[in-house]
């Protein structure tokens, strides 16, 4: 992908640079990178926070700073080399993305075999300190003993001894400027002790990560306070409550600093807590598919034990097939290993939740229980009737499944958006008698691939993307279709009949070559994708058909090779997201070419509806060229899907109409329902509309609800409007 002038990078000498240092291949799986991880949460993101965390939180609320922890892997390999050509890589590699952090910590496997040479490397490096994770061995006693800490209060503590020369560099780094003002460089990381009891100990592991993110805010941890973590233990009926009053905490924080500080939102329309991280782990179903064999007997009693699932009290439920095959120590053998994956899906929601300081739910873990219903939404029936009913009850089962009353009520109250991590489509979730994805922005990354979501939070925090206010001039709609695809043809022309008055740009493109060759001359920083979709059940991926006639399809493969990609990517395509247990998807791979966010499909839509919908968001980035009506790009999405029911609704009662009804009243339910607060009372007011001027009332079964078919991948919620960022940070940093 060709990189646009719309990319950001939020870097400064005071954020602290994390090293990992290991020839782990991968993430997932791995003691040595939980282990890592767990770490990781209990350290600072940067200097400021030692000297004032609630000042630096309010900062970063303030501007929207988008900053989680700078996170980098090196293999231990590359240490093998000259010492000045190590230290000269590492710096260029961290230039290249901005970096200009004064402090460097290096966590290192245990188990590399070259630690001296990587010892004798560090040595040179000043301001650098390193932590050996794993089992200490005479190899890992190169290193200098007074740059190596073995927890977060020895590092503190190393901090405040070299915080002299720390503060004298960074006089100089900052001279003639007034960014230090203010700061003594005592390091009393809460001067005031704000809410300094308010962060009680967890008992239950999975409220860690909000007992970790208020830390972040009010250092209590750093400061000891309350801080002796895994000595507590709560009941299993008390876990649910212990989750959602941790989340309430980080809440109170953000309502403070409407209430009291006097943080203001720029319009009604703003959310007002930061992103909800919801985590639902499920069983991957296909298995035995991906590996392409059938498992043995005791293979099967093994999985068995593996893929049990958790009650509302996250208790893992052993099915009897296993408890009668396995034995007692080969069951806590086997739950170990999904209790490391609970444990992983833990770390990569902390590291995204640190974005926006945002509270995780990790929901109860299932899988075979969800299946039946999932399945009924692989393979779509004719009747549309049908699948809305399918999606309902699969909402309405998961929902049942996952949450209590609590969690119910604090997610239906909770006026924010939400980022959830699962390979379920929890865009569908019920908690009344409306999904998720009506009542809130939501937007996802799949579970499946681990070491996506970690790369994902990565490369958010070494490169950002605003989204200027000429999108709609660097937009590009890429039509493809065979020539006798008359209805297709038919469409791009009604699309393209915009172009003059609105200012995108189009192609038809019959071959991948064609495609390429488009996304190199226009650069475009929105790509729509106007096309047909399928997907491959045998290996579970889904493609875009270029050209019927000429077998002409484009694979996540080609999307890679031919880095054909933008920051924003709109597939208006069949069925680009499949459910039930797909996993070579087309958004991994924009992403992994360049995208920040791709929107896709569960389902097949239909050509004529997915063109109104191609129009309406055409439309309405032309209306955002003078406003801000929209915080992100998650909010604006949402928006053009949410909005969908309401037009559908009103263009199905249209021949039963005894009166019109105006546009005002069209606008008037549709502005209702952008307010949180106001959506189910807008649904309401439609139908009280339409009972008034209608000889028949339409029932939300007997709508197409094409808007039900689409998902917001990557993290839209981060993607901020140029227009709207400028009128918050002129109204707060003042």
């Amino acid at each position: 992908m060709t990189e646009t002038s719309s990319f950001l990078k939020f870097s400064s000498p005071l954020t602290i640079q994390y090293i990992v240092i290991s020839n782990t291949p991968n993430y997932t799986d791995s003691e040595f990178y939980v282990n890592s991880f767990n770490l990781l949460r209990t350290l600072p993101i940067d200097l400021m926070q030692l000297e004032n965390s609630i000042q630096h939180f309010e900062f970063s609320f303030k501007y929207k700073a988008i900053k989680s922890y700078e996170l980098f892997t090196l293999p231990g390999d590359v240490f093998n080399l000259e010492k000045e050509v190590v230290l000269k890589n590492i710096d260029n590699y961290s230039k290249s993305f901005g970096v200009q952090s004064l402090i460097k910590v290096f966590i290192i496997d245990s188990t590399l075999k070259n630690h001296a040479a990587i010892a004798k490397t560090l040595e040179l490096m000043e301001y650098s300190y390193y932590v050996i994770i794993g089992e200490k061995t005479d190899n890992t006693e190169e290193y200098l003993r007074i740059n190596l800490f073995n927890n977060t209060t020895e590092f503190i503590e190393i901090i405040n001894r070299d915080i002299g020369k720390i503060k004298s560099k960074l006089d100089s780094f900052y001279e003639g400027t007034d960014v230090l003002t203010g700061m003594d460089f005592q390091l009393q990381i809460n001067p005031k002790r704000t809410f300094i009891r308010e962060n009680n100990i967890p008992g239950a592991i999975l409220t860690w990560n909000n007992y970790f993110v208020l830390n972040q805010i009010i250092g209590n941890y750093w400061l000891e306070v309350n801080s002796e973590i895994g000595t507590t233990v709560t009941l299993p009926e008390e876990r649910t409550k212990e989750i959602v009053n941790q989340c309430q905490k980080i809440d109170s924080i953000y309502a403070i600093l409407y209430n009291d500080v006097g943080v203001k939102p720029t319009d009604p329309f703003q959310p007002i807590f930061p992103t909800l991280i919801l985590i639902q782990p499920y069983h991957y179903p296909k298995t035995e598919n991906l590996l392409d064999k059938r498992f043995s007997k005791q293979q099967k009693q093994f999985s068995a034990v593996l893929n049990s699932e958790q009650d509302l009290m996250y208790q893992h439920l052993i099915p009897e097939q296993g408890k009668n095959a396995v034995s007692e120590d080969g069951i806590k053998l086997i739950m170990s290993k999904n209790l490391k994956r609970l444990m992983y899906l833990d770390n990569v929601a902390y590291l995204h939740s640190m974005f926006t300081y945002s509270p995780v739910m990790r929901l109860p873990q299932i899988g075979k229980s969800i299946n039946l219903e999932l399945s009924h939404l692989e393979k779509i029936t004719p009747k549309k009737e049908s699948t809305i009913s399918n999606i309902e009850k699969f909402g309405k089962k998961i929902s049942n499944l996952t949450l209590d009353q609590i969690s119910k009520n604090y997610i239906k109250e909770r006026n924010g958006q939400i980022f959830a991590i699962s390979d379920l489509p929890l865009e569908w979730l019920y908690l009344d008698e409306h999904p998720l994805c009506f009542t809130h922005d939501v937007c996802r990354l799949p579970e499946f691939n681990l070491n996506s979501i970690v790369n994902n939070a990565v490369h958010l925090q070494r490169k950002l993307f605003q989204i200027p206010n000429d999108l709609i001039n660097n937009t590009l709609v890429v039509h493809c279709a065979s020539k006798d695809d008359a209805i297709m043809n038919r469409m791009f022309e009604l699309i393209d009949s915009h172009k003059e008055k609105l200012g995108f740009s189009s192609v038809k493109c019959s071959t991948i070559t064609e495609i390429s060759e488009a996304i190199k001359k226009h650069k475009p920083e929105l790509l729509i994708f106007d096309c047909h979709g399928a997907s491959n059940k045998k290996d579970l991926s889904t493609y875009l058909i270029v050209d019927n006639e000429k077998n002409e399809v484009l694979t996540g493969n080609d999307i890679i090779k031919y880095e054909i990609s933008a920051p924003l990517v709109f597939l208006s395509a069949c069925e680009t997201f499949p459910n039930y247990g797909y996993v070579k998807l087309l958004s991994d791979a924009f992403m992994q070419a360049g995208a920040y966010c791709v929107t896709t499909t569960f389902l097949p839509i239909k050509i004529i509806d997915a063109a109104t919908v191609i129009i309406r968001l055409l439309n309405n980035l032309h209306q955002l060229k003078s406003n801000s009506y929209h915080i992100n790009w998650l909010n604006f999405l949402s928006h053009i899907l949410r909005s969908s029911l309401i037009f559908e609704t009103i263009n199905k009662s249209r021949d039963y109409l005894k009166e019109e009804i105006t546009n005002d009243e069209i606008a008037t339910i549709v502005t209702k329902s952008m307010r949180f607060e106001n959506r189910i009372e807008a649904l309401n007011d439609l139908n009280s509309l339409i009972e008034k001027k209608s000889k028949k009332q339409i029932k939300f079964s007997q709508l197409d609800n094409e808007w039900l078919s689409y998902s917001i991948i990557g993290r839209a919620d981060l993607i901020y409007f140029e227009n709207w960022l400028k009128s918050y940070r002129d109204i707060n940093m003042q």
